[in-house]
């Protein structure tokens, strides 16, 4: 995964793309040895987010959307074998979340949403049981965002609004808060603009 970040990160995408799948096809393969060893499902997980974004990248929405499930099912497993771990959870809630970006990407708004609904729920979860988090509640807020797009996308203005409040109502406390942090007031200037 390394040499295929590497290669990602200075433009040679059909060699990161080839380094990754290897790579995958080789922690598979250990997976099959030892399907116990934890380790393995977790860098499968971050593999396929990894083959996943650069197909997104270069614009491949399907295939994208083949290595985001294949994802989203590893995260699964994860959380079934340890339901109360927190950094499970928020991996479930990004894969959600990717699931939902790429369907919007591909025009299917109503299945963008139930991607989104689901990301939702798991994030206020994870929001309940840590309050004190602001990393957590950000999350938060950005659900709400992109649910109000995707109402906004169906033409259900006063839904999307809705949800654009209840973003800008986070938003708002997160940089009360902790003013200096650029990625709270970024929020809550699409806030603004999302409710204007």
């Amino acid at each position: 995964n390394l040499i295929s970040n590497n290669y990602r990160f200075t433009g040679k995408i059909q060699w990161a793309l080839e380094f990754y799948k290897y790579s995958m096809y080789l922690m598979n393969r250990l997976l099959e040895i030892n399907p116990d060893y934890i380790d393995y499902r977790k860098t499968i997980y971050d593999g396929y987010n990894n083959i996943g974004s650069i197909y997104q990248d270069i614009g491949e929405s399907d295939k994208a959307l083949i290595y985001f499930k294949k994802s989203l099912d590893i995260i699964g497993l994860l959380i079934t074998d340890n339901p109360v771990n927190i950094v499970y959870k928020h991996q479930l809630s990004e894969s959600f979340n990717l699931m939902g970006q790429i369907h919007r990407l591909l025009g299917n708004s109503q299945k963008a949403l139930e991607y989104y609904e689901k990301d939702l729920s798991v994030m206020e979860e994870i929001v309940n049981n840590i309050p004190d988090n602001p990393d957590y509640r950000c999350d938060l807020s950005n659900c709400y965002n992109n649910i109000g797009n995707i109402f906004k996308i169906l033409g259900d203005e006063k839904r999307a609004f809705e949800n654009f409040e209840k973003e800008l109502k986070i938003t708002e406390i997160l940089v009360y808060n902790e003013p200096e942090r650029t990625d709270f007031l970024s929020n809550l200037s699409i806030s603004y603009t999302m409710l204007g």
